[in-house]
């Protein structure tokens, strides 16, 4: 019974230590030739972005309706810094943040945003 109990809480644990090391993250998101960043407001930082299917919308729209290259687009989304090595242009960045959760983005960014 006990082994039982054991065997069911540790993939459930698991999935909860996961989900604690996301956030919510709002910042300035830029892309273009070998660029593809994230700068939270207000903070040094500047991260290698990675996204799957939660990213492409906001991809899609950022590719359509920008004018000039590497205009920032204001972004909130739910994600993670990886612990992760990263390599080549991804080297010059703080690190890598993956997004899996996208909530809002604009090419307004907001006075309070630097």
């Amino acid at each position: 019974m006990n082994k039982l109990i054991v065997a069911m809480l540790v993939p459930l644990l698991a999935a909860c230590s996961a989900t604690t090391l996301e956030r919510t993250y709002r910042g300035t998101y830029s892309y273009g030739h070998e660029v593809r960043s994230f700068k939270p407001c207000n903070e040094r930082e500047d991260y290698w972005v990675s996204f799957d299917w939660a990213g492409i919308e906001m991809q899609d729209f950022y590719e359509n309706a920008r004018k000039p290259p590497y205009q920032p687009l204001y972004i909130e989304f739910r994600g993670q810094v990886l612990n992760e090595d990263v390599d080549g242009f991804a080297e010059q960045s703080s690190g890598l943040i993956r997004i899996s959760e996208v909530f809002n983005y604009t090419f307004e960014v907001p006075s309070g945003c630097n």
